[in-house]
């Protein structure tokens, strides 16, 4: 988004990705690593086995959240 023009977030995000299977593909992208971050603190840490569960819902949540940006910024203009 760095590169991208645009005076608002829905804008830099539309210029950056110019459509929503590109933005999506992005999205899943960083969602994969981020299960990776999250798998190597359950492997790694003491606390990880109890972290596992609330490191899912978050996963969860955040999908969701992404998922409503994905639908506003791209939602057919009328």
């Amino acid at each position: 988004l760095m590169r991208a023009q645009g005076d608002s977030y829905d804008e830099l995000v539309r210029s950056a990705y110019p459509t929503p299977g590109e933005f999506d593909d992005h999205l899943r992208q960083l969602a994969a690593a981020e299960q990776e971050i999250n798998r190597a603190i359950v492997e790694e840490t003491e606390a990880g086995k109890s972290l596992g569960a609330d490191l899912q819902l978050e996963a969860e949540q955040v999908a969701a959240c992404r998922r409503k940006v994905l639908e506003r910024v791209f939602e057919p203009a009328g």
